[in-house]
């Protein structure tokens, strides 16, 4: 099974002033004497997009999840609650693993010492953290692929400096997963104690609530990858005249079920083994692309052709070599399009806004 490590709630709010125009009284008897009427300018602001948080389906947020005091005893150094979408936007550019659990009705709640990392680009020793994520089924039941690998299943799987549970609730996936790195010590019957706990809380609350559907004021995005970017844009673009649509490899997880039910997949071209271009999104999602500012790791870019109320900011990390993205808040969707290097990832996103663009 993938481990599963796989963060920021801001709406901008944009109102108009219009002047209000007064009148002047004259003397006594005088005949009155009128202002002209008021021309305000038209308001040029943007539209307001709204894009609201999935509640979760099991009415469960982080607060009454667990019993904090168990989490905070997993690991062996001080922790503190962290926005989980914060912590993993902190390394790398991609868009968090475990956000579609979220966007699928799911919660995910982290602890940790504040040490920014993200499992889709290896581990931190420097890193201390629980997380805990409950993934509710969906109402087709769980995917061919889930089933396949035997998923969800009863796990455990327990060192020092790693611990790994999951476990099924009724029609819940839920998961466990603590990271002690070089800095503190696992002990494994406090984690069996959250657990049990989390599974107590889960079991509580029933069945889950159906899983609401947004409204949308614009058509959604294609899940066809040459109607979001043709292979021959991705060719011409980046130079690599051999690139080709690729797909991910083997195992499962719960991260990976959330992001197939919510049809957030995305897309990848590649040569070989080495990424060419990918374009990633999260459906209704632009709360979440709001949460992950808070990391710090986003910096505000130009997008030819964004509408009004859509925003672009790019990341680039140089511990993952010269590889950035760019993110757009597009209408209510988050998506990311990467290339290897900044020109070319801002290129690769002015493709898929003016192919995406109704």
């Amino acid at each position: 099974m993938q481990t599963a490590v796989n963060a920021v709630r801001a709406v901008a709010l944009a109102t108009a002033i219009l002047a209000l125009a007064g009148c002047a009284g004259g003397s006594p008897g005088a005949p009155p004497t009128t202002a002209p009427p008021s021309s305000a300018p038209p308001s040029t602001a943007p539209p307001t997009v709204v894009s609201a948080e999935p509640s979760s389906r099991y009415g469960l947020d982080c607060a009454d999840l667990v019993d904090e005091a168990l989490a905070l005893a997993t690991v062996t150094v001080p922790v503190a609650a962290v926005d989980p979408l914060v912590t993993a936007a902190g390394v790398g550019t991609a868009i968090p693993r475990r956000t579609s659990i979220i966007s699928q009705g799911g919660t995910v709640c982290e602890w940790s010492n504040g040490v920014p990392v993200n499992d889709q680009y290896g581990s931190d020793p420097a890193y201390v953290g629980v997380v805990l994520s409950v993934l509710p089924r969906p109402a087709s039941g769980w995917s061919a692929k889930a089933t396949q690998y035997g998923m969800p299943s009863n796990v455990s799987s327990c060192a020092a400096d790693l611990c790994v549970m999951s476990t099924v609730v009724g029609d819940a996936w839920v998961t466990l997963e603590a990271s002690g790195g070089s800095a503190a010590v696992i002990d494994p019957v406090a984690a069996d104690a959250l657990l049990a706990d989390l599974v107590a809380t889960v079991t509580a609350a029933g069945a889950p609530t159906p899983l609401a559907t947004p409204a949308r004021t614009q058509p959604p995005l294609p899940s066809d990858c040459e109607l979001v970017l043709p292979v021959a844009s991705v060719r011409t673009i980046t130079g690599d005249t051999g690139a080709v649509l690729s797909h991910g490899g083997g195992g499962w997880s719960d991260w990976a079920e959330a992001r197939l039910n919510a049809a957030n997949e995305g897309c990848r071209w590649a040569v070989g083994d080495e990424n060419s271009a990918t374009v990633g999104w999260i459906r209704d999602g632009r709360w979440a692309y709001d949460r992950a500012q808070a990391a710090g790791t986003f910096s505000p870019t130009t997008i030819t052709g964004l509408g009004a109320g859509d925003e672009a900011t790019i990341r680039c990390d140089a511990a993952f070599g010269t590889t950035c993205s760019v993110d757009i808040a597009f209408g209510p969707d988050w998506v990311n399009i990467a290339g290897n290097d900044e020109a070319t990832a801002i290129e690769l996103a002015e493709a898929v806004v003016a192919r995406l663009t109704p």
